[in-house]
């Protein structure tokens, strides 16, 4: 078994600080834990004084700890609907008022695909706008913490399999090859990025300086003070009309969410592109009611169900986490988003209060599982079906139609109901998202 004592931890992530500047303290422990877990297991070394000494003895592990511990996952279009979103609806109008001159920022830009895929991209929006003379007067930032990466961000030399997401005839337009399975970007793309060290969790942005900032699939692994405190980072770092995309999974949490605004309009595929979001997140044992524009998330669904309630016609949703079938399961009984005897009527009721009307009100259920199904008695009905039958019995007398479900099964998950359009992402633990 691999030992991650706490003493150790942070004797460990002392001499990463120490030695390259990396502050570790401000990543969540789990993520912590457990990619150096990885490494320690490459290793066959089974407790960190052993894989310390390790360290010290190899270089190479060394470095091949900084890139398990920063995120580097990346390629070029990356999840292609945040691209057309900004190219179709963004990055016009941006560009003719700024006319060319947009300042863009890659924060955690691992090895460059992300910065260079920017580029491409405005460089596609001028032509269209025949104005291609304005691609000089572009600048893209792109920084990260990870020494490494950031020299193959430099170099600009990629594997092809880096494109697969990439238009072929965008890739043949700013892409030299360099061999048999390599291509570069084009010198004169490259001049328009500039790659530099930044440390998102440590150094503030100058305030009013960029138009566009992506950070996406970063800030899920930083602790939650952290991440609302990057929320008004970026917001103060922002021009006026400016946008910020986040990953998929990444919400705004805390008081900065009402410095955004949602691009509803943008959200033409809603599993990317959280393009200025504002969004509610439902906690287990709660619910929560929204109209118009944005997002009601719950995220970490075990057993637990969320009932997603719509009226499409006012666009009026509510979302609540119900956490057990029923009062004699538990204390709590005051709090009615415990359960959906409770629970229910009073988001039906907090709807109405926002011009939603009972009679048009669709229900959609997710979760339900059976986290510890092997250990339960053959036969025995599991606290998620339990949930699941409660839930569906209370709807059925409010006369509430269920158009979409996903429950069942032995998987957590999490869900983003987009409000105005109706839609509901579930994300899965260790399959594909669904949309219902």
């Amino acid at each position: 078994m691999t030992e991650l004592a706490r003493p150790g931890l942070d004797a460990l992530a002392g001499r990463i600080q120490a030695r390259v500047g990396l502050d570790l303290g401000v990543y969540k422990d789990k993520c912590l834990r457990r990619r150096i877990a990885v490494r320690m297991r490459a290793c066959n070394v089974h407790t960190l004084d052993a894989y310390v000494a390790l360290l010290d003895r190899e270089p190479a592990e060394f470095d091949r700890l900084l890139d398990a511990l920063t995120i580097n996952v990346t390629s070029f279009f990356r999840n292609p609907e945040t691209w057309r979103c900004l190219a179709a609806h963004l990055l016009p109008d941006l560009l003719t008022a700024r006319e060319g001159r947009l300042r863009a920022w890659s924060a955690g830009c691992a090895s460059g695909e992300e910065p260079y895929t920017i580029a491409m991209l405005v460089a596609g929006v001028l032509e269209r706008l025949e104005r291609g003379a304005w691609l000089s007067r572009l600048r893209v930032d792109a920084t990260d913490v990870d020494r490494r990466s950031l020299e193959r961000a430099r170099a600009a030399r990629y594997p092809r399999r880096a494109f697969s997401e990439a238009d072929p005839a965008v890739v043949a337009r700013w892409c030299l090859p360099e061999g048999e399975d390599e291509l570069v970007v084009r010198p004169e793309l490259r001049a328009l990025v500039a790659v530099g060290t930044h440390d998102l969790s440590q150094a503030q942005p100058a305030p009013g300086t960029f138009d566009l900032i992506c950070c996406r699939n970063v800030i899920i692994y930083f602790d939650r003070e952290v991440q609302e405190r990057l929320m008004h980072r970026f917001a103060d770092a922002l021009l006026p009309g400016g946008v910020l995309v986040l990953g998929k999974v990444e919400s705004i949490l805390g008081p900065a969410r009402e410095r955004y605004e949602l691009l509803g309009a943008a959200r033409a595929d809603l599993p990317e592109g959280r393009l200025m979001a504002v969004e509610i997140l439902v906690r287990v044992a709660d619910f929560r009611v929204l109209a118009g524009e944005g997002l009601l998330v719950t995220l970490g669904l075990g057993s637990c169900v969320a009932v997603m309630l719509h009226d499409r016609e006012a666009k009026v949703g509510g979302l609540a986490h119900i956490l057990l079938p029923s009062r004699s399961l538990g204390r709590g009984a005051d709090n009615p988003g415990r359960f959906p005897q409770t629970a229910i009527p009073a988001t039906v009721e907090a709807m109405a209060g926002l011009g939603a009307d009972r009679r048009r009100l669709t229900a959609r259920l997710v979760g339900g599982a059976s986290m510890f199904q092997a250990l339960a008695p053959a036969g025995s009905i599991q606290m998620g079906d339990r949930n699941v039958i409660a839930t569906r019995e209370v709807l059925t007398g409010l006369a509430i139609p269920v158009v979409g479900e996903l429950v069942g099964g032995g998987q957590g998950r999490s869900v983003w109901f987009d409000v105005a359009g109706g839609r509901v992402l579930v994300r899965s633990v260790g399959q594909d998202d669904t949309t219902l």
